[in-house]
């Protein structure tokens, strides 16, 4: 049987690269541990992935977004596609952690509901060894067929019921009725603009879609999700053009309108200021050209 790409099985380094699902709600990208035996430094581009790492055992430093943040036994960090990041074990006390990199239409409500966001991108969990479990058996299905697909995908979704239900039983505390309640209307909302991502949606018609006012629905989107409706919306459409521009050949101004840009060059820089790149560079470095 082929086995997928990307995937290491060393004693102190596993890692396993998986085929993303376009249009899947939660779709893993990649995931692994190391145990590392001495200080050593690390950086990466996240580029477009969610990652959550978790810390085995040990201790370990992690810089993004300007922010260094020292992680020990059982705290969990989200980093948000796009992130540039640098990590190194402690010297005394070298750590193993885990990740799991995945992306999705519904990646940043399953992250809000599990209590993680940009804004507030650690906390503690207390199912560390489960989340192990679970990314172990993903390790175990490395086989490039339909059964172990499914096993992998279905050990991710396993991992948030995981989290969600950790979050649930054991974070409250002054605010999380009204962070509880306001989700309610962040879900409905985020399930709006994934079906008309492609319309022009206003905030205040948004706000009235789902029965609260838009200051409101603005600040239960800072708290779930750590930004606001309009940034959602726009990372909506940034992310449908760019699975058209590696997916398809249309070109770069039928992109465009497809996802509610009536000005390609407007279109350009929002795509610029989210990936670094313009849509043609983008595209020729994922191996398309433009025809027409």
């Amino acid at each position: 049987m082929k086995l997928i790409s990307g995937y290491t099985g060393a004693g102190r380094y596993k890692c396993l690269a998986d085929v993303p699902e376009e249009g899947a709600e939660l779709s893993l990208l990649h995931c692994g541990w190391e145990s590392c035996v001495r200080e050593n430094r690390r950086e990466q581009d996240l580029k477009g992935a969610y990652v959550l790492g978790f810390v085995r055992n040990g201790r370990g430093t992690l810089g993004m977004d300007r922010k260094v943040y020292h992680l020990e036994l059982d705290d969990a960090l989200l980093a948000l596609p796009g992130s540039e990041i640098w990590y190194e074990t402690e010297k005394w006390k070298p750590w193993t952690y885990m990740w799991i990199g995945f992306s999705g239409r519904c990646a940043e409500m399953y992250l809000a509901s599990a209590g993680f966001s940009g804004t507030d991108p650690v906390r503690k969990v207390r199912c560390t060894p489960r989340i192990g479990n679970y990314i172990d058996k993903i390790l175990e299905a490395y086989q490039n067929s339909d059964q172990d697909r499914l096993k992998r995908n279905g050990m991710l979704l396993l991992i948030f019921a995981e989290l969600i239900r950790d979050y649930t039983q054991h974070c409250t505390g002054p605010g999380s009725d009204f962070a509880n309640q306001g989700a309610v209307y962040v879900k409905e909302a985020v399930r709006y603009i994934d079906l008309h991502y492609n319309q022009k949606i206003r905030i205040q018609e948004l706000a009235d879609q789902v029965g609260v006012n838009r200051s409101y629905l603005t600040s239960s989107f800072q708290k779930a999700l750590g930004c606001s409706p309009r940034d959602y919306l726009v990372r909506v459409k940034m992310e449908k053009a760019r699975e058209m521009l590696v997916g398809t050949d249309m070109q770069i101004s039928v992109v465009a309108a497809s996802v509610g840009y009536t000005d390609p060059l407007a279109f350009s820089k929002t795509f610029k200021q989210c990936y670094g790149m313009s849509p043609r560079t983008y595209r020729k470095v994922s191996g398309r050209e433009e025809i027409g």
